[in-house]
């Protein structure tokens, strides 16, 4: 029996000002409403596939929150759904075994044969894609219907190596402060950052294999995020997709 979500909390994170979505439900349904509240953000989410960042925070045995990339081509609209989906892939992918213990139990109470499905494509992609040795039979699956090829999606991929050879030759990061008036400050850091899911991605992988980073416009993805970051696009709504918090 699934675990019953009875509280639901969304606040709509990106958008017109005027016009966020919001609310709080509680009770029986909590769930459904907060599935309509999404809804109406991808109504209202522009027409080119550019997502609205939405929070989600709901309570069923645990207080839990999400992050949702909401688009009006009906991607992430369901609560569900997107808690499986992360907590599976975060029942391989945290390092800390407890953390990986609590995301698998959450996962198993909302949905048990969506969790397992989800949790062996994690490990697919974690043994092919994440490690830069091949395409999961997901992506392959995707390029065989003619969805575009894993890479094919506007995401590059680089060894850390390479990606800091192009992107931070001296091997610092900066951000740079300032307005009208010109500029104010300039911070320098050493770290490279998912700026997706917010982790530090580091050069090398557990394994002694360079790490791959994902690049998308202006984003630097870990291995994971990239992964997520390709199904989406590829496979469109009900892609192994999820967040993880950073």
């Amino acid at each position: 029996m699934s675990a019953e979500i009875v509280r639901v909390v969304v606040s709509q994170a990106e958008g017109l000002t005027g016009s966020l979505v919001t609310g709080t439900w509680e009770g029986a349904d909590a769930e459904a409403r907060g599935n309509a509240a999404l809804q109406r953000v991808a109504r209202r989410a522009p027409e080119n596939g550019t997502y609205f960042k939405t929070d989600v925070e709901f309570r069923m045995v645990y207080d839990l929150t999400s992050r949702h990339d909401v688009t009006r081509q009906g991607t992430d609209e369901t609560i569900r759904t997107h808690a499986v989906q992360w907590l599976a892939w975060a029942s391989v992918g945290q390092t800390d075994e407890a953390d990986r213990d609590i995301a698998w139990a959450c996962a198993v109470l909302l949905d048990r044969e969506m969790a397992r499905a989800e949790q062996a494509n994690a490990r697919r992609c974690q043994e092919t894609c994440q490690a830069g040795r091949g395409t999961c039979p997901t992506h392959t699956e995707a390029r065989q219907r003619g969805l575009g090829a894993t890479t094919g999606t506007g995401v590059e991929r680089l060894r850390f190596s390479e990606w800091m050879k192009r992107e931070r030759p001296d091997g610092r990061g900066r951000i740079v402060i300032g307005g009208p008036e010109g500029v104010t400050d300039i911070i320098e850091f050493d770290d490279v950052v998912c700026d997706h899911c917010n982790t530090t991605i580091p050069a090398m992988q557990d394994d002694g294999t360079e790490t791959v980073v994902g690049v998308d416009g202006d984003d630097a993805l870990c291995p994971s995020c990239t992964v997520r970051r390709e199904a989406r696009r590829n496979n469109g709504p009900g892609a192994p997709y999820i967040e993880e918090a950073g």
